[in-house]
């Protein structure tokens, strides 16, 4: 595999096996794993697109190891996932194809060209090393220009740590959106969602500066910050007034005008309670004995026919003024980090550990109302899915780029009529409904069955039920599929270009553990596709019901002869007049 002549070589013999893409996806990984930090999420959706969303994907992996992809593309975690599924493709040719290869001509002609090329070995090795340390300057001045974007003092660890984070969260979301763009429709949700969190980290890292620079020119000032009560207000009778406070730096006086230095205008403005001022007079007490002297304002004020007192609230500022003139003109409490916590209005947001936790968008949602009810439950959710993260489900289907980013279009329009017109629209998937209501028991549901599988089509795929049954059948039938299909019957009966050998007889102890997988995987599959349709219970037991029924020998051979039927009357018409 290190070798571009072997690979070449090997992806000429995996074609005749239909198995050509392994080769494509390991070198595509290798590009990323050497790829700079900038290009990481583009060249991770053409692979992700290429070898693992396509219908015909030669990789097949589990949906951890999807979502994992997923959540590189939108810029939540690193490559290492493709990482781990290049290891796992090698394994898969050593293991299935490489005993082949060695026995093949493609690797008698191998090894023909590498002898021809050993002549020109001292041209190609010294090229190496030359692109090796390109490579790793690249890397080492990307590494380099993300670190120098940060330049701030040693004063606020965590909130500098949280600007770290949420940086490179931001150059990812950035990178992901790229990425994207080039690989879905513009008005895919996707799109829409990645957009917004991208604007969300944007204000979140401004602000995160914003406070950082507040917290550097307190230090550098130190000593120097005044505050003034501007008002006192009364919200809620029922609880203690609240003191608008401008913190601003206090005039430096000079003889001469040319001697006066240049006044820095910096300030803000933050809202404090009471309750809050004590708790500030707890924390600096022991640090100043004199601080036990000075009155603050208590929490019982008199109102007068439901007006407060003027008076009373009057007073209250004239104390509350004293207090912050004393301890911001005293040098042992105005370098209190208790101080500037308090009357830095971002410093509490800060101290929050992480982001608020963000709701989840869930289809399942639409099948628990009316149609009416419905149609305001989704424009609610469609609003509340713009500034949310994505649930892992619903992304895998924004992802897909083949319906799913006309989900949002056909919510303004996918419930309307959806019960007056269900007839005409979905006359093709009587047989549908009637395999579903047989298999999952619902019988006593089926008009609630009905329209709720019209909606979910509608909804998902911003088409009739009808046209989706169309499209899916001449899409199944389609070249690229017939393809696929040759493949997959060649890749079994013929692994390795051999064809398979019988399995020796199983006792039943085997038979019954393979009828347990095959029941487990089964019941998995259907949870996930129809639990949300008609519920988990009775989706289980769906499963359980078609896992029997096609272990009966009888409805098998029956099956297979209406089957065998249709294709007949399919490929000779002219049966027809004998039935």
């Amino acid at each position: 595999m290190e070798s571009v002549t072997g690979r070449r070589y090997l992806a000429m013999f995996l074609e005749t096996m239909c198995s050509q893409g392994l080769v494509g996806f390991w070198m595509a990984v290798e590009e990323l794993r050497h790829s700079p930090r900038s290009s990481w999420h583009q060249l991770g959706a053409e692979i992700f697109y290429t070898y693992i969303r396509s219908p015909s994907a030669e990789i097949k992996v589990d949906k951890d190891t999807r979502k994992r992809m997923e959540a590189f593309l939108l810029g939540d975690k690193g490559p290492e996932v493709f990482y781990e599924v290049q290891d796992t493709v090698v394994d898969t040719i050593q293991e299935k194809y490489y005993h082949s290869f060695l026995l093949s001509d493609h690797y008698t002609a191998l090894i023909a060209e590498l002898a021809t090329e050993e002549a020109n070995k001292d041209i190609t090795s010294d090229r190496s090393p030359i692109e090796d340390r390109q490579l790793s300057n690249e890397s080492v001045s990307s590494a380099e220009s993300v670190a120098g974007t940060i330049h701030l003092t040693e004063h606020s660890t965590y909130a500098r740590r949280k600007l770290d984070e949420l940086q490179e969260r931001h150059n990812n979301k950035i990178q992901a959106l790229a990425a994207l763009r080039a690989s879905l429709k513009p008005e895919s949700p996707a799109l829409a969602m990645l957009a917004n969190e991208v604007e969300k980290l944007a204000g979140e890292q401004m602000r995160l500066e914003a406070h950082l620079a507040r917290t550097d020119t307190w230090a550098e000032h130190l000593g120097r910050w005044r505050a003034s009560v501007h008002s006192a207000e009364v919200i809620d009778e029922s609880k203690p007034p609240q003191f608008v406070i401008v913190v601003h730096m206090a005039e430096q006086e000079a003889a001469n005008d040319d001697d006066r230095p240049e006044q820095i205008t910096t300030g803000w403005v933050l809202l404090r309670t009471l309750n809050e001022f004590q708790e500030l007079h707890r924390k600096l007490r022991p640090m100043c004995a004199e601080l036990k002297n000075l009155e603050l304002p208590t929490n019982s004020f008199k109102f007068l026919f439901g007006k407060n007192d003027k008076n009373s609230l009057e007073k209250a500022k004239i104390l509350i003024q004293k207090y912050l003139e004393f301890v911001l003109e005293d040098d042992r409490l105005n370098q209190s980090e208790a101080l500037y916590t308090f009357l830095n209005p971002s410093s509490e947001y800060l101290k929050q550990g992480d982001l608020p936790k963000k709701n989840k968008f869930s289809f399942s949602t639409l099948f628990k109302s009316t149609s009416s009810e419905a149609t305001t439950r989704s424009s609610q959710e469609r609003e509340q899915f713009t500034h949310l993260s994505a649930d892992e489900d619903e992304i895998s289907l924004y992802l897909d780029g083949n319906g799913a980013d006309s989900a949002s279009k056909a919510m303004t329009t996918s419930l309307r009529g959806a019960g007056a017109i269900a007839e005409e629209r979905d006359s093709i998937a009587e047989p549908l409904y009637a395999l579903l209501s047989e298999v999952f028991d619902m019988r006593g549901v089926f008009r609630w069955l009905r329209k709720t599988l019209v909606t979910f089509v509608q909804i998902t795929y911003g088409r009739t039920i009808n046209r989706q049954i169309k499209e899916t059948v001449t899409w199944l039938f389609s070249e690229q599929m017939l393809h696929y299909y040759i493949s997959v019957v060649l890749k079994s009966w013929w692994p390795g270009g051999t064809l398979s050998e019988n399995t020796s007889n199983r006792n039943f102890q085997d038979k019954e553990h393979t009828r347990t997988l095959a029941l487990q995987q089964l019941s998995e599959s259907v949870l996930e596709a129809a639990g949300s349709l008609v519920g988990a219970q009775a989706a289980a037991r769906g499963a359980h019901k078609l896992f029997h029924t096609l272990q009966n020998t009888t409805h098998n051979k029956q099956l297979f002869y209406e089957l065998f039927e249709l294709v007949l009357l399919e490929v000779f018409p002219e049966l027809k007049r004998y039935q």
